[in-house]
């Protein structure tokens, strides 16, 4: 066993078999010589604790005096044990330990001290006999072994100046993917065709995660790559957030309500000295960027975000031509971006003559946003952008998300170099599976640009030339200049029940000036305004009474003072009611003699909530020419029309703000927080009970529509669809009241873009053309030709996005191959640094370098030999670059 003084024996003490150890049956471990006796071996036995996979052992070793012989620590790495101390080790952990606890945190997120207690258990399962615990000494351990591993993999052992000269963010895995000039482009990219300079674009994505947050243990600790790799430098940082501190507050969104939710929950307790961090990406592959990560200690600000951004830019895209931010809140930060940039030190500043910066809210996030947004900040409506999505940093957050709680108690440089760690280890899985991410992503492209050409052809078909000509030029336009009119708008906007409202009074105030008598000083049309008010009046009293929290005292007092008032406007509502429909006596008398115990008659004021108040709608189509006024039946259905429509206009702004609520909860608040949580969960129940109510609102009022209007082939029931609860779900087609989507068609659907999307009725029913007069019937052919304006434009858009996508992917494929060939080179160039290192160095220096540059050379050609076919059966083509 002097070869293998971990093995655990077992010993017969006359019963059965117990453990025993070796060292205790005179193993001594001689170390300098791999196994072979020593010379000169040291007098002195030493008793040493050895942590390995097998559990934790207590070995005796034994060192070589040989003249000259390698130091003790020395030695034990070459029997590779990391020792713990480099004097007088009494620790040690076996690489081969080391290596699968590294595997294990980066890819399952476990923790030291967890995977310490297993080795514990290990060893002695039954807890009679547990080793002394050596969890400090094993982490450590580990932090040298991480970090050493980093600097040999960035080439730093290869270097002369050697680790201290490391440059800012040069241990970062970059994307292969980006565009690097020098690296991955052609020589003449920059004089590329007009048309194709989009392929040269780099994409960048920012967001904020609260959940990696840092408790104030005030732990003293030293850094060991300060600004090595993701984690922008700490003290240039600090010193910059230290002079702009007063500058700005945390970031609001536009016409949507995540202030409310920021200023809710972030934290107030002094426990934690870290709110989260900021993070900058590259939006189409997700590579965590050089120096692009910092923390956030007082939230989300536009300072912190603006010098994560600044620092990232500065190092890795010196030569850059256009530059898509994606930020889900682009439509605020891009406001003064550049002269909030003035304020940053030279350095920072990027030069942006002859360049182009364009800020687009990722595809998720943009349903909360306002309609203002939707367009202007679309990946679906710029151009050269592929089908580039900028959500994927929300799947770099779910990953490390699983390491928050672990990394909260670490000091504040160990919780750099580990969250460096998982950021290069999810870097180099995307690397290594480019060949199928690519692969994958190019069938689909190709297949979805048949169908959506075939759509657009077929959509376009009926349009005469000169109409198309027309919106092409309008769509161009945009392009250049958003202050243009908006081609992917809707020609009008909703018809509003204030305008039927204001069209009414005018059409009274000309029938007096014929001479028409009003049969009351109130006119008809303010008269079925207040009950069609009155009517909603009573859908809030009645939820009031229908909820089951508002039952203290004074919750209802308040609700029967809300009774009087109601009561009392409806007293008065029917003395004119009286006036211009005389009818409604009588059949309020019929009511009550053919159901006296009926709660909905006049003669209840207790609940005057559910008193019928016998719109023009409610009376029977028989006594609606005898019973009522001239004209009232035409008016209330006017109204009746533009109230369905405003109902519906609200549905959909409350469904989109709560959907940006119930997003913003799931990332940044759920957690063990009960305060935080339960402010969330009231805000998106306050705007779920309004939608709701608009929701009951519509019903109401389609329902009188219908009665006053049955013609079934009436021009509004083209617009105005019977709507049920399960119809109010966000423009993708999600129903966020689910807990889960279940099986994977429902993932598939609630996963589509506006690329194959399939949209529910409420957010596709086509707007009223009429303005502020809704009894139009008639549309000429330009008014047909422009109501269709909006879907070519976005069909057009659909065709050209995903054409772009299969180009782009091409490009990728070739600058991934082109990267892995330079990288192959530039190891190559190293295998003979460090001319002036000791031979047995060098050996090791040269046998590393050709190592790193046969891996990525066989990455290379794995790729060339997996998309070649593909290539070949898509009947498309890349010229590979010759390394």
């Amino acid at each position: 066993h002097a070869r293998e003084p971990l093995h655990r024996i077992q010993r017969w003490n006359g019963t059965h078999f117990v453990r025993c150890n070796l060292a205790s049956l005179g193993l001594i471990v001689q170390l300098g010589h791999d196994g072979v006796d020593c010379a000169s071996p040291s007098t002195t036995v030493q008793a040493l604790t050895l942590i390995d996979i097998t559990g934790i052992h207590k070995i005796n070793i034994r060192f070589c005096e040989c003249v000259p012989s390698p130091r003790t620590y020395v030695q034990l790495l070459r029997a590779r044990w990391w020792p713990a101390t480099f004097e007088r080790p009494q620790t040690a952990v076996t690489i081969r330990t080391l290596r699968l606890f590294h595997a294990l945190t980066v890819q399952a997120k476990v923790n030291a001290y967890d995977f310490h207690n297993a080795l514990i258990r290990m060893t002695d399962g039954s807890g009679t006999q547990l080793p002394k615990g050596r969890y400090h000494e094993f982490s450590r351990v580990f932090r040298f072994y991480r970090h050493l591993q980093m600097v040999k993999r960035g080439g730093r052992g290869h270097n002369e100046a050697g680790i201290n000269a490391t440059s800012l963010g040069e241990l970062a895995i970059e994307c292969l993917r980006c565009p690097q000039p020098g690296r991955n482009l052609p020589a003449n990219w920059e004089s590329a065709p007009a048309h194709l300079q989009f392929l040269y674009t780099v994409f960048l994505s920012m967001d904020a995660n609260f959940k990696l947050k840092l408790k104030n243990h005030k732990y003293q600790d030293i850094e060991l790559a300060p600004g090595w790799a993701y984690f922008v430098e700490e003290s240039l940082y600090q010193a910059y957030l230290a002079t702009h501190e007063d500058e700005d507050e945390e970031i609001k969104d536009c016409d949507s309500t995540f202030a409310a939710i920021d200023h809710a929950n972030m934290p107030s307790s002094k426990r934690f000295c870290i709110n989260g961090v900021g993070a900058v990406v590259c939006a189409r592959h997700s590579f965590f960027r050089a120096s692009g990560v910092a923390d956030l200690p007082a939230g989300e600000r536009y300072s912190s975000m603006t010098y994560i951004l600044l620092s990232t830019i500065r190092i890795l895209l010196s030569r850059w031509r256009r530059l898509i931010i994606s930020y889900d809140i682009a439509c605020q930060f891009c406001k003064n971006f550049l002269k909030r940039m003035r304020n940053f030190p030279v350095e920072f500043q990027v030069e942006v003559t002859n360049k182009e910066i364009i800020f687009i809210i990722p595809k998720f996030h943009l349903p909360a946003h306002g309609a203002s947004c939707q367009v202007r900040y679309s990946f679906n409506f710029i151009e050269g952008v592929g089908r580039t999505h900028g959500e994927g940093i929300e799947a770099n957050w779910s990953e490390t998300n699983g390491a928050a709680l672990s990394t909260r108690e670490m000091s504040f440089a160990a919780r750099h170099e580990t969250l460096n760690d998982f950021f290069g280890a999810m870097n180099w899985r995307k690397t290594v599976s480019t060949g199928s991410q690519l692969a994958s992503s190019l069938v689909e492209a190709s297949d979805m640009v048949k169908k959506q050409e075939k759509n657009f052809s077929d959509m376009k078909q009926p349009f005469p030339d000169n109409v198309i000509d027309r919106w092409d030029t309008m769509i161009e336009a945009w392009d250049l200049d958003k202050r243009k009119p908006n081609p992917y708008e809707e020609p009008v906007n909703e018809t509003k029940l204030a305008d039927v409202q204001l069209e009414l009074s005018r059409q009274e105030t000309r029938e007096l000036q014929q001479g028409a008598v009003s049969l009351h000083e109130m006119t008809a049309s303010t008269f079925l305004n207040i009950g069609i008010q009155l009517q909603e009046q009573q859908r809030v009293v009645q939820h009031r009474d229908g909820n089951k929290d508002d039952s203290t005292a004074r919750k209802k007092v308040t609700l029967q003072e809300a009774r009087n008032v109601l009561q009392h406007r409806i007293k008065n509502w029917r003395i004119v009611q009286a006036v211009y429909m005389p009818v409604v006596s009588t059949l309020i008398h019929e009511a009550e003699l053919s159901n006296p115990s009926n709660t909905t008659s006049a003669s209840t004021p207790s609940e005057p909530e559910f008193e019928k108040l016998w719109m023009p709608s409610d009376v029977p189509s028989h006594l609606q020419r005898t019973g009522l006024a001239s004209g009232l039946v035409e008016k209330e259905k006017r109204l009746r029309e533009a109230e369905c429509e405003e109902a519906l206009h609200e549905i959909r702004r409350f469904i989109r703000i709560r959907m940006g609520l119930r997003h913003y909860k799931s990332v940044h608040v759920d957690g063990p927080s009960q305060k935080r949580n339960t402010r969330a969960r009231t805000i998106i129940q306050n705007f779920t009970a309004k939608r709701d109510r608009q929701f009951d609102r519509y019903k109401a009022a389609r329902s009188a529509l219908d009665a006053l209007d049955p013609d079934p082939q009436a021009n509004w029931r083209t617009r105005l669809l019977p709507m049920q609860y399960k119809d109010m779900v966000d423009p993708s087609g999600d129903d966020e009241d689910k807990a889960e989507v279940k099986g994977k068609k429902g993932k598939r659907q609630a996963a589509l873009g506006e690329g194959r999307r399939e949209v529910p009725w409420i957010w596709c029913v086509p707007q009223s053309l009429t303005g502020s007069i809704p009894n139009q019937d008639v549309m000429s052919a330009e008014e047909i030709h422009e109501s269709m304006r909006a879907t070519y434009a976005k069909s057009r858009a659909r065709v050209r996005r995903w054409n772009e996508e299969v180009l782009l992917l091409l490009e990728e494929m070739r600058r991934s191959v082109a990267f892995l060939q330079w990288k192959a080179s530039l190891w190559f160039s190293r295998a003979n640094g460090r001319s002036s290192a000791p031979p047995d160095i060098q050996s090791g220096i040269h046998a590393y370098a050709l190592r790193q540059a046969e891996i990525h050379q066989a990455l290379s050609q794995s790729f060339i030999n997996r998309w070649n076919p593909l290539l070949i059966k898509l009947n498309l083509s890349v010229e590979w670059p010759t390394g």
